[in-house]
């Protein structure tokens, strides 16, 4: 019997050997093909640009193509559930992100994978903070200003959201909201930073938690720079001060990147593509071109990004619950056209709220919240809203302009205007 166990013992061990000997082989010979580098957004974004800069260099090293594809939808979680039923074998990699590694599952239930168990992490790419803009409109030259004077008129700021309900963004608001008591109606915009900065500097909206892209503009007056959430002040804008510094009881944000892979991928590759993009990231000139973008480069181990992730998942669990968050489903579809006295047009896109999140105050039914903005909910009176609102059947049809509630009648009268009675929406 002891015999037995001996040999059993042995040929275990030679096996886990072969193991090992044949997975440092195949790391040797990676790649003998294309490498597909995944981004679940939209080209000209941080991820899209993290990935071209390391896959140009990569590909010079391997002698294999690197290809950068960008998967866009449900955001970032079509692109993350491409990587996530592909082989093991390390040609297809992630440009992960706060949105996609650490608070979409968080909003998303139902999803079909999981960010933390299927997927190997290689390494962390870069990080960068938000800056707090408002419109030159705002009479506030420092963020303690910002607090009381919108302490003082209630009704006075609007913040736009770029990302909408649930992203990185829009919970960065929530949390600045929650821990200075600041009032501030809600605009949301699903389609990104670009119409978000728009309405800004146009002054249709007064404030928002905005990227480095937004830093031009601070230069040249457009906006004003009140703070950056970050632990220290960014290169791009040096005089501007931290949160911490503006003395405000906020904590920090830092909204980041981090590379990763189908989990089951073998070690020795996982490690060779980690040496390869930590490389890359250390290179002087790659490193001057993402500080002049506002970013920070932050190379890791394999490691240390499983354990940041982790503990972000964690942080952003306690505002998306605090906050009362869960997106169980979107509508996909847009409604159809509202048409107005002037044979204008606009189209509205509604967003389905299940039974955990937000409710008609008076019957306690979820409703479907159309979101529009301010200058064009007047198109909305005397109007009908015709379509199909939510897949839900039992979901109420709202309309939302600067966080109140219209009727829930298809027909949207001007007597409608409002929460519902006696309430405000949470």
């Amino acid at each position: 019997m002891r015999r037995s166990s001996v040999a059993l013992g042995r040929r275990l061990a030679l096996v886990a050997l072969f193991g090992l000997v044949a997975s440092s082989a195949w790391a040797q010979e990676f790649p003998t093909k294309a490498i597909r580098i995944i981004d679940g957004f939209a080209p000209g974004g941080t991820p899209d640009r993290l990935a071209r800069i390391i896959a140009s260099r990569m590909s010079q090293t391997f002698g294999q193509p690197v290809i950068v594809e960008n998967k866009v939808g449900a955001n970032g979680t079509i692109g993350m559930g491409f990587v996530a039923k592909a082989d093991p074998d390390g040609y297809t990699l992630f440009v992960g992100s706060t949105s996609t590694m650490a608070v979409n599952p968080l909003l998303y239930k139902n999803s079909s994978f999981d960010p933390i168990k299927d997927f190997a992490p290689i390494s962390m790419l870069a990080a960068q903070p938000l800056i707090v803009v408002v419109h030159p409109s705002v009479p506030a030259k420092t963020l303690n200003e910002l607090v009381a004077y919108g302490k003082a008129n209630p009704v006075a700021l609007t913040v736009g959201i770029p990302g909408g309900i649930g992203h990185p963004f829009h919970l960065a608001t929530l949390l600045f909201k929650s821990a200075t008591g600041t009032p501030m109606l809600e605009i949301n915009y699903a389609k990104g930073g670009a119409p978000a900065l728009v309405d800004l500097l146009a002054g249709r909206t007064h404030l928002m938690f905005g990227m480095s892209y937004v830093s031009a503009h601070v230069r040249d007056g457009r906006l004003r720079a009140l703070a950056v959430t970050g632990p220290g002040r960014m290169e791009l804008l040096s005089d501007v001060p931290t949160v911490k510094e503006a003395g405000v009881p906020f904590d920090e944000v830092t909204l980041w990147n981090a590379m990763a892979t189908r989990a089951g991928t073998p070690p020795a590759i996982i490690a060779k593509l980690n040496a390869e993009i930590v490389r890359i990231l250390n290179l002087p000139e790659v490193r001057k071109q993402l500080v002049e973008t506002g970013l920070e480069v932050i190379p890791s181990t394999p490691e240390e990004q499983a354990r940041f992730i982790l503990s972000e998942v964690e942080r952003w669990g306690r505002v998306v619950k605090q906050a009362g968050i869960q997106m169980q489903e979107r509508c996909a579809k847009r409604l159809s056209t509202v048409p107005n006295e002037r044979n204008a047009s606009i189209r509205a896109e509604a967003v389905c709220l299940n039974e955990g999140a937000r409710r008609d105050a008076r019957g306690g039914k979820p409703f479907c919240c159309i979101t529009v903005r301010p200058e064009v909910a007047p198109l909305f009176l005397n109007s009908t809203v015709s379509g199909k609102l939510c897949k839900r059947k039992k979901a109420l049809p709202w309309v939302r302009e600067s966080g109140t509630a219209f009727s829930q009648n298809l027909t949207v009268r001007p007597s409608a205007f409002g929460p519902p009675r006696g309430k405000r929406l949470r």
